[in-house]
């Protein structure tokens, strides 16, 4: 009687086994299942953010550079080359009109031995006008020496902007350049970038061609090369389009 009991016992503890076994191996799948489809949801929340952050910035830079393409014209059409010399507008009359009228950065250059010398801008950089700086080595400098316009990003006065260089010609010669940029995220956007949310833990952050950091939450990373500065940084430079993920 004392073994049938023993046995009766010994093969409950063993069915219970089997059921507890099988509860945490169907728990397992359960909480797997939902694991990858949380991630799976994150992932697609995190491409639709993505997709719309990229339409937004390309609808602000097309508009940006229809109104640069204006400012250009208004540049050209208003600097008397002729009269282009070291003092040309030194009161900023003309750039300063500029900022008026169209909200953009305006600056003429004049062709100084030392290179393409700023003598008239309404470029700030702490709470001064950049008059007297010239034109940092560069695909701009490049392209205005030797007599072709440039279109690109650039950081001038310590923002990075869309930019617009033309060579002022005069005799054949170049003798100066025109410059008209516009921020390239604006306030207005970078709010839109600090507003989206997907996860806990999450943030927008915009880098340019060459891997500088041009938005970061962050302030102290902005113009920080990823690729010196993050271990993932080359992988994602090198990424055309797609989602990226780092685990660390």
């Amino acid at each position: 009687m004392f073994q049938a009991v023993k046995f009766k016992t010994r093969m409950f503890a063993y069915v219970l086994g089997l059921l507890l076994l099988a509860v945490l191996v169907v728990a397992g799948i359960t909480s797997y299942n939902i694991y990858n489809r949380s991630l799976e949801l994150g992932r697609f929340l995190i491409e639709q953010e993505a997709a719309k952050a990229i339409d937004v910035l390309v609808m602000h830079h097309k508009a940006s550079q229809s109104r640069l393409n204006a400012v250009m014209d208004c540049l050209l059409g208003r600097v008397a080359v002729e009269e282009l010399s070291e003092g040309y507008d030194a009161r900023h009359e003309l750039v300063d009109g500029i900022r008026r009228e169209y909200d953009v950065s305006a600056t003429i250059f004049w062709l100084a031995p030392e290179g393409f010398k700023r003598i008239s801008t309404n470029v700030l950089q702490d709470g001064q006008r950049l008059v007297g700086t010239a034109l940092s080595d560069g695909p701009a400098y490049d392209a205005l020496r030797s007599g072709r316009p440039y279109d690109g990003f650039s950081n001038v006065g310590g923002v990075f902007r869309i930019v617009k260089y033309q060579p002022l010609v005069r005799d054949g010669r170049v003798v100066g350049a025109v410059y008209a940029g516009k921020r390239a995220l604006t306030p207005e956007y970078v709010d839109y970038l600090a507003s989206i949310k997907v996860g806990v833990k999450r943030y927008a952050y915009v880098f340019d061609d060459q891997g500088r950091l041009v938005h970061h939450p962050d302030a102290s990373l902005v113009g920080v090369d990823i690729v010196e500065r993050f271990p993932f940084g080359k992988a994602m430079l090198g990424m055309q389009k797609g989602l990226f993920e780092y685990v660390r």
